[in-house]
């Protein structure tokens, strides 16, 4: 009999059963004598199931709709960074897309049932009143790229509020003026807290956070270039500078300040955060915030490995801070 027999037998997950059967934490004491009591009547040992054992982790790609965000080359790299450091420890990936938090449930508690190892919840679409609504998993669970407030599980998330408060102090030193704010109209955790960093430099170099002037786009090309572009038909005098609270953002609304004959750096610099790929070959190239994003994935892996060998412990936030890309737009 196999793990994944076992554990259909008793209702648990194969990985629960792993557990049970080798002495290791994270299993309750009457599962585990359930788990010890079934393998003994069906003759399984714990060497007998070595061979079977699960070396298998999903990643999610979690998206509120299939619209709106377009994260592709960042997500991209991400799972680049999860794919290859799963394939050096010995596991296979395999990847769900998942559209809507009644899927998320529905997924997350089928695998819990699965011959999977572990979860990798790449939630980057997940607002604070989801995580309320989130199953308990009966196998390890990391979130990427955001952070689940008053919810007990391990999260990699970028330090958005430190990097974004470099990118913005960074522009103030720079340019020599208050910069207004290029505001995601789209609310994520991530751009909350980059909001913070944006805030904090306003204090830290004596400017007004009430008087800051600030701009909602759509977090993509098209929608902050449509957004900005209205905004200057208004006449909306743009500020010197600029913090965009993503690339996308950044690239578009600089496309619709260059329409209106402004120059850039030269009339309004503009800063932005993720540093994608198309940010080199801009014109002019953007001035952006690096996330380390292979290494972002990696970081999620290895935190579920440590827990599939130990699920006994105690949740923890790793946070990857952002380095400053300087080029052409400021």
């Amino acid at each position: 009999m196999t793990s994944k027999e076992l554990a259909k037998l008793l209702g648990v997950s194969p990985a629960t059963v792993s557990m049970a059967l080798n002495g290791k934490p994270g299993v309750n004491e009457e599962t585990r004598r359930l788990v010890l009591d079934a393998a003994k009547t069906n003759h399984v040992s714990a060497r007998a199931l070595s061979a079977s054992s699960v070396r298998t982790v999903c990643l999610i790609l979690f998206r509120r709709k299939e619209t709106l965000l377009s994260f592709s080359t960042f997500t991209n790299e991400v799972v680049a960074g999860v794919s290859e450091t799963c394939r050096e420890a010995g596991f296979e990936l395999t990847t769900k897309q998942v559209f809507g938090m009644d899927a998320l449930i529905a997924a997350l508690t089928e695998l819990s049932r699965s011959d999977t190892a572990g979860v990798i919840l790449f939630g980057t679409d997940l607002i604070r009143e989801d995580f309320p609504l989130l199953p308990k998993t009966a196998i390890p669970l990391v979130l990427l790229d955001n952070h689940a407030y008053s919810h007990p599980v391990d999260c990699v998330k970028i330090d958005n509020t430190s990097s974004a408060f470099a990118a913005v102090n960074f522009l103030i030193r720079r340019r020599k003026a208050q910069p207004g704010y290029l505001r995601s109209s789209f609310p994520l955790v991530n751009f909350t807290e980059r909001q913070t960093g944006y805030e904090h430099a306003l204090v830290y170099n004596g400017m007004s956070v009430n008087s800051a002037v600030v701009h909602d786009l759509l977090p993509s090309i098209e929608g902050a270039y449509a957004d900005m572009t209205a905004l200057l038909k208004s006449g909306v005098t743009p500020l010197p500078c600029y913090f965009a609270d993503n690339d996308l953002i950044a690239i578009g609304a600089m496309q619709a300040i260059r329409g209106f004959g402004l120059r850039i750096p030269e009339d309004v610099a503009v800063i932005g955060f993720d540093d994608l790929g198309m940010s080199a070959s801009t014109d002019p190239p953007l001035t952006t915030m690096h996330v380390p994003k292979y290494h972002f994935g990696a970081a999620a892996v290895k935190r579920l490995l440590t827990l599939i060998r130990d699920n006994s412990l105690f949740p923890i936030k790793i946070e990857m801070t952002a380095n400053l890309v300087v080029r052409g737009s400021v």
